[in-house]
């Protein structure tokens, strides 16, 4: 959230609060942006941090976890392949992604193969293989229709 607010935001959230119309707007703003039903932001934040991709730091920022490239969900890697966003697809890089994730995720630590993905960093080695990847992403697929369709 800390990206989503101006300084002049996070000043008055800082401060002891009293019941302005400023603050009380201020106060709807955030609310919205954690709003699990409006933005997902604060479900997408618990998420990373759970798979060990951020960390949060003491004063609420979300950063980068060490060694986070090892833990990224494999959808991720399809992603950034499929909708052009890699380094090697996107050398000017018009989706502004930060450097240091489109260095780690295009070839520091993955690499792309005929039959899916292999992280090369240290000795661990972790493979996704495309036709494993495809039956689970069609698995999840089928279940959230379902679910979408029961209501």
């Amino acid at each position: 959230l800390h990206y989503s607010l101006d300084r002049d935001i996070l000043g008055r959230l800082k401060q002891t609060r009293t019941l302005t119309s400023q603050n009380v707007q201020d106060d709807f703003l955030v609310t919205y942006l954690s709003s699990r039903i409006r933005t997902g932001l604060e479900q997408e934040i618990k998420s990373l941090a759970s798979i060990g991709v951020i960390s949060i730091t003491e004063e609420g920022f979300p950063t980068l976890s060490k060694m986070w490239q090892k833990n990224i969900p494999p959808f991720v890697l399809y992603d950034m392949f499929d909708q052009g966003w890699s380094k090697e697809l996107d050398p000017d890089n018009k989706f502004c992604i930060h450097p240091a994730i489109r260095d780690s995720l295009s070839s520091e630590y993955w690499k792309k193969s005929n039959t899916g993905w292999s992280y090369v960093c240290d000795n661990d080695r972790i493979s996704i293989n495309n036709t494993e990847y495809e039956t689970l992403k069609k698995s999840f697929i089928d279940k959230h229709e379902d679910r979408k369709n029961e209501d």
